[in-house]
């Protein structure tokens, strides 16, 4: 049935987040960020395996590398870990030195340049930012600043960015310069009302509508370009995260959802917080872009 929300793995993640589809493997891949964690979920067999990656400190990106790897958002920096899973290389930290702040979500754009927020980990000040790291390893500061800088995509046609600021509960729309990757006039898309969460993760389908995580809403809702939204999809759970297209069609939305300072009447009432969902929203997604550096 179209919009049924299935737990396809029952497990209790502290913060799980950042799904990305890999076409190659036909698997998933998503984290427990505090854990720290990457998973990969196999939907052919079922197994959700942790991967033995060099994790030093709390993550809050991975996305595949046209290369080979995996480049990752870590809190100690933004690094490259090759194939072999074990050879790691710093690219940049642009927040070294702010522990008041850990890297957030993140995605790469068409162009292989990979675009990362940031965020106050007391979810109280505006320090975070929007960057933009380029494939030679250098680093813009592109917006901010933000409490938590959050989910993203692009439009269709390439020329709008989508961006999650999280601690106004805003979804932004900027015009976007695909050969440059610069940003330009941002504007309100949409706001989510208090009473329905924050909004967080974020991804486009194949019509140019948004998909977007409520935390706290127990809802993930689906907006069109306009930024009106079309759909609302219950979840069972409080705090989903983000959320990602996969199967090989591309028509499976994967949800990820956390467990992290829920109370424990909370925990009774959803018992399933922190596991992995699965619907079937009867349209299809984009499939993830590369990093190229």
């Amino acid at each position: 049935m179209a919009d049924e929300v299935r737990c396809i793995v029952d497990i209790r993640s502290g913060l799980g987040e950042g799904p990305v589809w890999s076409e190659l493997e036909q698997a998933l891949y998503w984290l427990d960020c505090v854990k720290p964690a990457v998973y990969r979920y196999d939907p052919a067999t079922g197994e959700n395996r942790q991967l033995d990656l060099p994790l030093d400190s709390t993550i809050g990106t991975i996305a595949f590398r046209r290369r080979g790897g995996y480049i990752m958002a870590l809190e100690s920096g933004i690094k490259v870990v090759e194939d072999d899973g074990k050879t790691v290389r710093l690219v940049c930290h642009p927040e070294k030195g702010r522990d008041e702040n850990r890297y957030n979500d993140g995605k790469p754009d068409r162009s292989g340049r990979l675009f990362l927020g940031s965020l106050n980990k007391a979810d109280r000040d505006p320090t975070g930012a929007l960057y933009r790291i380029n494939v030679d390893g250098s680093c813009r500061e592109l917006d901010g600043p933000f409490v938590c800088a959050n989910g993203m995509d692009w439009s269709l046609d390439n020329r709008i960015f989508y961006f999650v600021d999280s601690g106004s509960r805003n979804i932004f729309a900027y015009d976007y310069d695909p050969a440059t990757g610069d940003l330009e006039n941002r504007r309100v898309l949409a706001t989510v009302a208090a009473e329905e969460g924050t909004p967080d993760g974020m991804c486009i389908d194949t019509e140019g509508f948004l998909w977007v995580a409520h935390w706290n809403g127990w809802r993930v809702s689906r907006f069109d370009p306009q930024g009106r939204r079309e759909r609302q999809i219950r979840m069972p759970v409080p705090q989903p995260t983000s959320l990602c297209f996969g199967g090989p069609d591309l028509d499976r939305l994967y949800i990820t959802s956390a467990a992290m300072d829920l109370d424990r009447p909370t925990l009774e009432a959803a018992p399933l917080s922190g596991s992995l969902f699965m619907l079937e929203p009867g349209v299809k997604g984009l499939p993830p872009s590369w990093f190229e550096g």
